[in-house]
């Protein structure tokens, strides 16, 4: 194992633990505040839906350009599934920012 590789598992160890200090801190914070809790929860739970809507409609076809690279029909399907939640997030998003100018040109 020569310098690079170590200085890439080296960076991909820092990341994975700030991430996981990240989030225990903040549920560590959370835990004082219940409503801030159950809003977080929510929030994951949206996000969690969306994600499994997007399964459901996300087909596992496998074509060759997936099939070289050992792309098989469970892998597809969640991406797929990914592909079809960013669709669906990003459509929300610009419907609110839309219905958010239209009530602030109103009021």
């Amino acid at each position: 194992m020569d310098i690079y590789d170590f200085s890439l598992y080296l960076a991909y160890t820092m990341a994975i633990l700030a991430a996981v200090i990240a989030i225990a801190l903040t549920i560590i914070t959370s835990l004082n505040d219940k409503q801030a809790l159950i809003k977080a929860g929510l929030s994951i739970a949206a996000v969690l839906g969306l994600f499994f809507v997007g399964y459901l409609l996300a087909d596992n076809e496998v074509t060759t350009a997936y099939a070289q690279f050992n792309i098989g029909p469970d892998m597809s399907k969640l991406v797929g599934g990914a592909l079809i939640m960013s669709y669906l997030l990003s459509g929300i998003i610009f419907i609110s920012l839309i219905y958010t100018e239209v009530v602030k040109a109103f009021k």
